[in-house]
């Protein structure tokens, strides 16, 4: 019962439905693949992923309002590399999140866009350059982690730091899914930006994005 309320309390929130909402329609491109390996024709997972994949932009609305708040946050703390690469990732996924939001909007002529694949290589871009920022930010936190369990393994004796290990055990735990979800996401960032997904196939994007999704999952999930 308590996971279904975990779930309940989830769905409750836009990002909950936002990141499983992409678990489906990356899961239904793996069916797609497996149905055309297959021959059997499934228009219906077709319909479902381009469906719930609108269905996710429009939840996405407006969200570079957010990516630009926290990026203003940032501002009055003391510059350093690692201020500057999570700014920087800021901007990244500001612009991110704008460029789709004028691709769902040509999608229905309210706005006129003259070279939408374009667009989308921009958005891929932008996207790519984020995930980068991510994986040195991954690695100051992976160097941050080490050092102080060196510095709590010195202190083993000591009962009182019973409940900062477990901080770093948790931290360790978020950690790793965050490099897991980053570097799945990483191949899709790349194919978007180079308009490759004809070429590659929906059975390795629906991979990498299912996986990339239930890490997602993982780090938004209730803790109860």
């Amino acid at each position: 019962m308590s996971t279904i309320k975990q779930l309940i309390t989830l769905m409750e929130t836009q990002n909950g439905r936002d990141k499983m909402l992409r678990l489906v329609v990356y899961s239904s491109r793996i069916a797609q693949w497996v149905a055309a390996k297959n021959n059997v024709p499934v228009p219906k997972l077709e319909i479902i992923d381009q469906q719930l994949t609108d269905g996710r932009k429009l939840f996405r609305m407006f969200k570079y309002i957010k990516f630009i708040r926290d990026l203003i946050s940032l501002q009055g703390k003391p510059f350093t590399v690692t201020r500057f690469i999570a700014q920087f990732r800021l901007f990244c996924l500001t612009l991110l999140h704008i460029h789709q939001q004028f691709m769902w909007l040509a999608k229905y002529k309210l706005v006129t866009v003259e070279d939408r694949p374009a667009l989308a290589r921009r958005a891929g871009f932008w996207w790519l350059l984020s995930l980068i920022c991510s994986h040195i930010q991954n690695y100051n936190e992976f160097m941050n982690l080490k050092r102080e369990t060196k510095k709590l393994a010195s202190m083993d004796d000591d009962p009182s730091l019973g409940e900062q290990k477990m901080k770093l055990i948790k931290r360790r735990e978020t950690l790793y899914t965050k490099i897991i979800q980053d570097s799945f996401n990483t191949p899709l960032s790349y194919i978007n930006s180079r308009g490759l997904k004809k070429d590659v196939g929906l059975g390795f994007i629906g991979l990498c994005g299912t996986v990339s999704s239930c890490c997602s999952l993982k780090l938004i999930w209730p803790k109860s």
